[in-house]
């Protein structure tokens, strides 16, 4: 009897085996198509230590959202955002605030869009502390991340990287903001933890008022054997202390590297102390303000940006840095890093885009882009026997990301390896922090931006041909 019973519980276990849904093998990769399939991930339904990888844009405004995994539970596992935007992202707290709050995993080919607001440490647009052998690569953060005046390490990627984690190939457009230790791509670096080809665009800001805090384009604070590398800050940096730098607020170890970096970013430093201890120019400088101990080699700063600090010997022998020229950059091996780089993010606005024919012909808005019809909003003009065209559509297709500053009609075109900013109205434009007088100024139009087609064109590595007959530029690269 008793045997009868164990065979009719074994027959009924394998035909319930045949219709339960059988766990996913831990090698396999979980798609995530939907905000509401995200937010289980965040809420821990999912498991931190599977992979996972986003199918579609995913859109979080008003979704009850935290950070993916925790100081005790880190993800472990690997995060491919395959090219894809999360948006509407709002998190705020007081430790480990960002989209995954601590990772010894992989995150990947992910941008970020929304707030991020930490009152403590560990704050970042992507991670708030990578640690392990954490990679962080590919990603972009549009979020604007901001700490408190009490908060450290903070950062528009990772809010602190440790041990081994590597960030890599990734790019910061948000503003950051915290106390101290606050970097446009990492808060602060130990350990033997290392930022590879990434760049940053954003505004970095620290709000110390007292004490010691490091503010840099790249990194706020390294220490330990962290190492910098062939990355770029185009973006404006805030202090109200010590140590601000266009690419490292301090280093404070003899065995930190930093190398291959540019720098054009406006520093202002607004301490008003004048003792040595405290005086903004001993500790402001276009690449770092407080380089104590560390080696840095191969590092370069815009002519147009340079600081009184930059001519203060800091009583190092492995801090020389130099300034900027155009003809200079190809000494950078940044340059040919990001090139030949196959990174999306890079390349995406990278001096690696070419192959591109466009035409325009002046009083119309259909264009044409490698042969492909298009529609402007506005059509090109002539002012003065000068051809002007709408400059997005320019700067985009040469692979520039074009930023626009309505306060003072200034528009900013940046490609890695040149920076042009114009001004409307301006007899003359920076390249790459240097003057170059305009053959023709920059107009409004129907509330649309036009720039000289040649200035802009061959700035950016193009070569223009003109067809009177037919009025039509056209472009190519």
């Amino acid at each position: 009897m008793q045997r009868k019973l164990w065979s009719t519980l074994l027959a009924l276990c394998m035909l319930l085996g045949m219709f339960m849904a059988v766990p996913a093998a831990a090698e396999d990769v979980i798609e995530i198509a939907t905000a509401d399939d995200l937010v289980k991930l965040m809420k821990g339904t999912y498991s931190v230590e599977a992979s996972y990888k986003l199918t579609a844009d995913i859109d979080l405004t008003g979704m009850e959202q935290e950070p993916i995994a925790t100081d005790s539970k880190p993800f472990t596992g690997s995060f491919d955002g395959n090219g894809h935007t999360i948006s509407g992202i709002e998190l705020s707290g007081t430790t480990y605030v960002a989209l995954f709050a601590k990772v010894t995993g992989t995150v990947q080919n992910l941008t970020v869009k929304g707030n991020v607001t930490g009152t403590g440490n560990w704050v970042g647009g992507i991670v708030g502390l990578a640690v392990g052998d954490a990679i962080i690569s590919d990603c972009i953060n549009e979020c604007t991340v901001s700490g408190s005046d009490a908060s450290a390490n903070v950062g528009g990627i990772a809010g602190r990287t440790e041990e081994n984690a590597l960030v890599k190939f990734c790019m910061n457009n948000g503003a950051v903001k915290g106390k101290s230790n606050v970097g446009g791509i990492v808060g602060g670096m130990v350990g033997a933890s290392s930022v590879y080809g990434c760049w940053n665009k954003g505004t970095t800001e620290s709000l110390a008022t007292s004490g010691n805090a490091g503010v840099g384009g790249i990194v706020g604070y390294m220490a330990g054997i962290a190492k910098v590398q062939d990355c770029m800050n185009s973006g404006n940096i805030v202090a109200l202390r010590q140590y601000a730098g266009g690419i490292v607020g301090q280093s404070n170890s003899s065995d930190v590297t930093v190398m291959n970096c540019y720098s054009n970013a406006t520093i202002t430093n607004n301490l008003e102390a004048a003792d040595e201890k405290n005086d903004p120019v001993q500790f402001t400088r276009s690449i770092a303000g407080r380089p104590w101990g560390a080696v840095y080699t191969n590092c370069y700063y815009a002519a147009a940006t340079a600081l009184a600090g930059d001519a203060v010997d800091f009583q190092t022998e492995n801090y020389a840095p130099k300034e900027y020229s155009a003809a200079e950059f190809d000494t950078l091996n940044m340059a040919g890093v990001w090139a030949n780089a196959a990174s999306p993010v890079l390349n995406r606005f990278g001096s690696a885009v070419s192959g591109v024919e466009l035409k325009m012909t002046v009083g119309k808005t259909d264009y044409t882009l490698n042969g492909e019809q298009k529609t402007m909003d506005v059509a090109p003009i002539i002012i003065n026997s000068r051809t002007m065209l709408p400059v997005r559509y320019v700067a985009e297709a040469l692979g520039a990301e074009i930023a626009w500053d309505g306060a003072t009609s200034t528009a900013t075109l940046t490609t890695a390896d040149t920076v042009i900013v114009i001004t409307v109205g301006a007899a003359t434009a920076t390249v790459n922090g240097e003057s170059v007088t305009l053959d023709s100024p920059a107009v409004i139009v129907s509330d649309r931006s036009f720039m000289p087609v040649r200035f802009v064109a061959e700035t950016l590595g193009g070569t223009v041909a003109w067809d009177g007959a037919t009025s039509t530029a056209t472009i190519t690269k």
